[in-house]
């Protein structure tokens, strides 16, 4: 008598993957008593693939497609079915960015409007200046201390010297810094004001 092969014991990934659908499909049909799990976790590979089977064979058309998670493939072959589902979802996805970038343009142009936004062009500009006055100030010390030191022997009251410039120098240059930032936030020339009375007109705030 030929011995009997034990029975195979799978898990729930398994039984999903055999079955073609997805693990919570799975989980659905354990809940709704179509298939059963073993004190171990596990099911019994036969038993449970001819129970989900029948139970998809009885079970409405309708809630078949409850029971099976779509997958890409699936989305690939309705768009197959339906090319212009394809071209319509892409459509959308440039609108979005469209519309996001018409917005971040406008709040750059209201901030730059506001005196909050400074142009990139502008920044370079200021720095650039920033660097050739600190350059212009720094060469100058040595030649403004040279016989100042030469003629003192106390060491002490040559590094008061040089204490002395380079503190002057300093603000020198903060003083010049101040003025080139006021002039960067606030360009000269230009008068935002028809602006701020076309939006009053826009609001119902302009004169009668």
């Amino acid at each position: 008598m030929a011995k009997r092969k034990p029975a195979e014991r799978i898990s729930g990934a398994e039984l999903a993957r055999r079955l073609g659908v997805s693990p919570g499909a799975v989980t659905y049909a354990i809940k709704a008593g179509r298939i059963k799990r073993g004190p171990d976790g596990k099911f019994d590979a036969a038993t449970a693939l001819r129970d989900y089977q029948r139970s998809q064979a009885k079970a409405p058309g309708p809630g078949r497609g409850h029971m099976v998670a779509p997958s890409s493939a699936s989305d690939d072959r309705a768009e197959d079915n339906c090319p212009s589902c394809g071209r319509i979802r892409d459509l959308q996805y440039w609108r979005t960015l469209s519309e996001r970038e018409k917005y971040r343009t406008t709040r750059l142009g209201r901030l730059e409007l506001e005196g909050t936004l400074i142009k990139r062009s502008v920044a370079d500009e200021t720095i650039a200046e920033l660097g050739a006055i600190t350059r212009g100030l720094l060469e100058g010390v040595a030649a403004s201390i040279r016989d100042d030191l030469a003629a003192e022997t106390d060491v002490r009251r040559c590094g008061d010297i040089v204490d002395g410039e380079i503190r002057l120098v300093l603000e020198q240059a903060a003083q010049q810094f101040a003025a080139i930032a006021g002039e960067a936030l606030t360009p000269a020339g230009e008068d935002f004001s028809d602006v701020e009375d076309e939006r009053e007109d826009d609001d119902g705030g302009g004169p009668d």
